[in-house]
């Protein structure tokens, strides 16, 4: 079992499309599960109800999700900062492999 606690802030990129992820945990992730857990956020808009990170199976990246009440998920893309402070605090478990 994994515990990541982590800040990110200073977003060099504010402006493109490109999804946002976290690269280079210090454990690939198992395959049997995928895993989510708690996160805040400032100055971000995804125009969704929630955002949450998730870890998938296989991979030592941490990916973000913007969760609509009805809909389906949605990548949170740098377009989704609206302010350079942007920044998340992050706590997430998962299993590795």
């Amino acid at each position: 079992q994994v515990l990541i606690c982590a800040v990110l802030f200073s977003f060099s990129d504010i402006t493109s499309s490109n999804n946002i992820v976290v690269s280079g945990l210090p454990f690939t992730s198992s395959s049997a599960t995928r895993f989510s857990n708690s996160i805040m956020g400032r100055y971000v808009n995804t125009g969704g109800d929630s955002i949450c990170a998730f870890i998938p199976e296989n991979t030592t990246q941490v990916h973000f999700y913007t969760t609509n009440v009805g809909a389906d998920y949605a990548r949170v893309q740098h377009t989704h900062l609206n302010n350079s402070s942007a920044n998340f605090f992050l706590s997430i478990s998962y299993r590795a492999a």
